[in-house]
């Protein structure tokens, strides 16, 4: 995520913290590396009708689902820490 927005990792902790604690998001330990996914799959669809209301283009918002991501560190997608995971939704 750090890689992808181009904010600090500390301040993405805290709003997932928060996330996770509403209960919006559910998380998964792989070695030293956490991985976020939303509770609910329709939350997607409100994303995507947020984004579009914001005035964000579709192929931006793409973008940031891609994998893997570039100059992203994750194991998953650059896989030579753990081939196992790669490329796989985050």
């Amino acid at each position: 995520m750090e890689a992808l927005l181009g904010i600090r990792q500390a301040v993405i902790s805290q709003h997932l913290m928060i996330l996770r604690k509403a209960g919006l998001v559910t998380t998964t330990r792989y070695g030293r590396n956490i991985f976020y996914r939303l509770t609910d799959s329709e939350m997607y669809r409100a994303i995507g009708q947020f984004a579009a209301l914001s005035g964000l283009p579709a192929d931006e918002l793409s973008r940031l689902d891609s994998c893997p991501a570039a100059d992203c560190p994750c194991p998953r997608c650059n896989p030579g820490l753990d081939p196992a995971l790669s490329c796989q939704k985050h």
